[in-house]
């Protein structure tokens, strides 16, 4: 893939994390932030100007933090809601916590390798620590979980415009399964599929603002719902543990609400003072926020449906038309994927055209690259109309990609580069890499696995 143009991205947000082997060096992103900050026009330029010389000044370990919670809330929040009616509160309020505590224990190893190392990215630690081809099946996970994450995003546009079916005096070519389809495919020839198209779009790197902005919308209106018409039955909705095989489908969505680890290093690069503590500061006080973010949706959404809560919290809403807050949630979510969809399109692209031996984007003739961008947002756009479930995918793509890339390769990673030495890492740190590594492949494959036998077969698995 490109040096310069591809980038990582953060599965549940679109949120660009840099290039995709060689992340920028520190000074370079100090020496021009201001500059870039001057050039950025409109809202959002000052927008930015405000946040970076006010509430989060550029470096600082509020805007560390703020990144990291902007490159973590995303897509998976609207599955939250379903994964903790499967586990219980009480299994699912400690999931999620221990899975944040995790979270910040994994970018603290992968900041303690980079340190060790001298390299900066996941591919470039792989090829340090393990060799060539390890390094190449590190990009292809990432890429893989930047490319199978456009199937939800579809999917997830699905579900926003099921409702509007109902709508008075909508034509019957728009209505039923089929009908809904043909609707989706409508709305991302319009909107998804030009943008695609695009070789980069500069006001997309906005995209983890609006869609963190967007989430934490979602997640008021969802209480504010919760609060005013689901009162009623609030307590008797609620069950507080299950232990049985759907449970285990929970946590690799779980997993997947966590999956920010990739957008670490560049975040560390651009924290004044840099150093392993300072970012484990960062990071706690991220996951804290995003962990609450995650409860406080969850227990009000469950509360609020029961046992009848969909895969997507959104769709447990009927007609979001009737309540104004939850129609602008369903809007502020549209967006957000829409805008998201090509940045997870952007490095499938750049590892396609260096496949055909083209540098990058900007010198690719324009229709190869029309044609490979289209094919891509074609074959996601095909999938995401038959992806059973949003839940079930963000599922799959938890288990597969998210607990590899969140939890088993920062442990791996950390043990290998002090040589499994137990005298350099201590007893403790040992101890906690060992359990990322088996706790997060256990539960991640657990997960996968009984999600798809529950798919296929819902009688086996009551």
């Amino acid at each position: 893939m490109s040096h310069e143009r591809s980038h990582l991205i953060n599965a549940s947000t679109g949120h660009i994390s840099g290039d995709l082997y060689d992340a920028p060096s520190k000074p370079s992103h100090g020496e021009h932030a201001e500059e870039e900050e001057a050039a950025t026009p409109g809202l959002f330029g000052g927008l930015k100007r405000v946040l970076s010389h006010g509430l989060l000044p550029h470096g600082s370990i509020a805007s560390s933090g703020f990144n990291l919670a902007a490159a973590t809330l995303g897509a998976g929040t609207l599955s939250m809601p379903s994964a903790v009616q499967q586990s219980g509160v009480v299994i699912g309020v400690v999931s999620l916590a221990l899975t944040g505590i995790a979270t910040v224990v994994a970018i603290r190893f992968l900041i303690l390798v980079l340190q060790r190392t001298n390299c900066n990215t996941y591919e470039s630690i792989a090829r340090h620590l393990v060799g060539v081809k390890f390094e190449k099946a590190t990009a292809l996970l990432i890429v893989l979980f930047c490319f199978s994450i456009t199937f939800v995003y579809v999917k997830g546009i699905m579900d926003i415009l099921n409702p509007f079916q109902q709508l008075k005096g909508m034509p019957k070519c728009f209505q039923g399964e089929w009908g809904l389809r043909f609707l989706t495919t409508i709305f991302w020839a319009l909107f998804m599929l030009p943008l695609s198209l695009t070789k980069e779009i500069n006001s997309l790197r906005y995209a983890s603002m609006i869609g963190m902005m967007a989430t934490t919308f979602l997640v008021i209106a969802v209480i504010v719902h919760a609060a005013l018409d689901g009162t009623e039955n609030f307590k008797n909705n609620l069950t507080y543990a299950e232990w049985n095989l759907p449970m285990i489908t929970s946590l690799p969505v779980f997993i997947f609400g966590y999956c920010c680890q990739t957008n670490a290093f560049e975040i560390y690069t651009e924290l004044k003072n840099a150093t392993p503590n300072r970012m484990t500061l960062a990071a706690g006080v991220s996951m804290f926020c995003c962990t609450l973010l995650y409860i406080a949706v969850s227990i009000a959404g469950f509360g609020d449906f029961g046992a009848n809560v969909a895969g997507n919290i959104l769709r447990s809403y009927v007609d979001p038309t009737k309540t104004a807050y939850i129609l602008i949630s369903y809007l502020c979510i549209a967006v957000t994927l829409t805008m998201a969809f090509p940045i997870c399109i952007f490095p499938t692209r750049d590892a396609i055209l260096q496949l055909l031996h083209y540098e990058n984007a900007y010198v690719t003739p324009t229709k190869v690259r029309l044609g490979v961008c289209a094919s891509l947002a074609v074959v996601s756009l095909v999938i995401g109309l038959f992806v059973p479930g949003l839940k079930f995918a963000v599922t799959i793509l938890g288990g597969v990609c998210g607990a590899p890339l969140a939890f088993i390769w920062p442990g791996y990673f950390y043990l290998k580069a002090f040589d499994f030495d137990r005298k350099q890492t201590g007893w403790v740190n040992m101890v906690v890499a060992w359990l990322l590594i088996i706790v997060g492949g256990v539960f991640g494959a657990l997960g996968v696995v009984v999600s798809i036998v529950q798919k296929a077969c819902p009688a086996c698995i009551a």
